[in-house]
């Protein structure tokens, strides 16, 4: 599946909507990125009385530990989100990786 990540008038510097088909844009916020490794990357959406978090670690290696990890961990625990409740995203050999 291919989607879209852009950035809006609407929303401040490091703030896009990421959109997929089929599904609502929803808002994406970098948090903290060394512009070479990895993103730490943050989405709430709230609808009614349903809200969802999302904390993304993007990183060029698919390994799920490591320096990325501690630093994501470590801003969005400042930034208020709660990451014991995160769980990995596996990535295995059916994962096609495009360079």
């Amino acid at each position: 599946m291919m989607g879209k990540i852009y950035p809006t008038r609407d929303l401040p510097a490091a703030h896009m909507l990421v959109d997929f088909p089929a599904t609502i844009a929803a808002p994406f916020q970098v948090l903290a990125t060394d512009y070479h490794s990895y993103s730490c990357v943050y989405s709430c959406i709230a609808y009614d009385n349903y809200k969802a978090e999302f904390g993304f670690v993007y990183s060029r290696t698919p390994q799920t530990s490591g320096p990325a990890t501690d630093k994501c961990a470590a801003v969005f625990s400042a930034n208020g989100v709660n990451v014991s409740a995160f769980r990995p995203v596996s990535h295995g050999t059916d994962c096609i990786y495009r360079a």
